[in-house]
């Protein structure tokens, strides 16, 4: 039997019972500077939220993981923090307010804890809505990939394998053989010597010969450029920020030859580049919190 009350509000939906979670407050990061600040998660931890000010522009972001998080400042103002939040409650001494104990004997609800009131989240740039003390959690980020080949002919020698078949023909040559001689006394005898003949048969040997000749190449060279974005809160609104690119190999080696080509004119030689379409490799989502009481 579950333990604790069960609150219900006017449309007849559960608000508070004993599997009530929420985000609480857990601890506070300052921050002092620009640059890159990052952290693990404590048990039952799982967002992080970068605020402070009273500023409807909060550059700067916080990426969370499984594990951990981190807070990248891009301009810093007096007061900044991140917040680190989790559904892990611990039960304060008991005093005035209301607390709500599942069936283990866990807290579940008390008004005495610290939580934020979310006013926006989404998955695009848009409106933020207002809050007194905004802060922005950036839950992951956006990752895309665009891949440029670059292909191109070169005319240059290339060696390969061939097979030449053998040559038939008449040739020459020097062979023992019994001839027939007349001696002195007109007695035909024989004698056992060279005798140049004409055979049929095999003149010049066939088979696998290495050549090296002049051909068109093809060759081709592939780059992944990617681009990873994250959301800051400016003037109120979400807006997106690329905040880190470059340029990766794609797992095709440099100038691969692709293929050979012996019977193309040197007018063909050509090269030419195209970009193949951007690909998320994963996705990003934001929540704006009003955290005037933290």
């Amino acid at each position: 039997m579950s333990a604790g009350i069960t609150v219900y509000n006017d449309k007849n939906k559960i608000q508070i019972d004993g599997a009530y979670k929420n985000l609480y407050l857990s601890r506070k990061v300052a921050l002092s500077d620009i640059g890159t600040v990052s952290g693990s998660f404590a048990d039952g931890e799982l967002l992080a939220a970068v605020g402070g000010t009273t500023s409807q522009t909060i550059d700067a972001y916080c990426v969370n993981t499984p594990t951990g998080w981190s807070c990248t400042v891009n301009t810093f103002k007096s007061g900044m923090v991140v917040y680190i939040f989790s559904t892990k409650l611990t039960a304060a001494v008991h005093g005035v307010g209301l607390q709500v104990f599942d069936e283990n004997g866990a807290v579940a609800y008390d008004s005495n804890t610290k939580h934020p009131n979310v006013i926006g989240f989404g998955q695009s740039e848009g409106p933020a809505n207002s809050a007194a003390r905004p802060a922005v959690a950036v839950c992951a980020h956006s990752r895309t990939e665009t891949t440029d080949v670059y292909t191109y002919m070169r005319y240059e020698a290339v060696t390969r394998l061939v097979y030449v078949a053998p040559e038939w023909g008449y040739y020459t040559t020097t062979e023992r053989q019994w001839v027939p001689y007349t001696d002195f006394y007109g007695k035909t005898t024989y004698r056992y010597e060279n005798v140049t003949v004409q055979k049929y048969g095999i003149i010049e040997q066939g088979g696998w010969q290495t050549v090296t000749e002049f051909a068109w190449n093809d060759y081709e060279n592939l780059t992944y450029r990617w681009s990873e974005n994250n959301f800051q809160l400016r003037g109120g609104n979400i807006v997106s920020n690329v905040v880190s690119s470059g340029v990766r190999d794609g797992g095709v080696v440099g100038d691969r030859l692709v293929a050979t080509h012996t019977n193309k004119l040197p007018a063909e030689n050509y090269g030419h580049r195209y970009k193949g379409a951007g690909v998320i490799v994963d996705s990003r989502s934001w929540l704006v919190m009003d955290v005037v009481d933290l």
